[in-house]
């Protein structure tokens, strides 16, 4: 039982990274809140996922890599929505997929040399 309530925990902090993660990245761009951006947020963006990447298994990096894919590029090109439903919704499969495989060959790095 206490296996199970420590391995909700670690998804939830790692849920919690993801989105952390997801936000410094598309605040580091310019946007409504910020009109030029905060540029430096990209470099402390990238940390939370190289932990993820670290602590997940191959499946769960391919998981939280779509998610991250999906989400970032969704928040960061939200007026792509205007050119239609199908072409936003063909742009988050894209990256998703690109991030999903670039986690992947990341966690496959972190094997070969540890």
């Amino acid at each position: 039982m206490a296996g199970i309530i420590l391995k909700i925990k670690s998804n939830a902090f790692h849920i919690f990274l993801l989105f952390s993660g997801i936000s410094l990245f598309v605040i580091s761009f310019p946007n409504k809140l910020y009109i030029n951006g905060l540029p430096w947020c990209s470099f402390i963006a990238t940390i939370p996922i190289f932990y993820i990447i670290k602590k997940r298994k191959f499946i769960g990096s391919l998981i939280f890599g779509f998610i991250y894919g999906a989400l970032s590029y969704g928040f960061l090109n939200y007026f792509c929505i205007k050119y239609g439903l199908p072409f936003f919704s063909f742009l988050l499969m894209l990256m998703a997929v690109i991030y999903s495989l670039l986690f992947i060959s990341l966690k496959a790095l972190q094997k070969i040399f540890p």
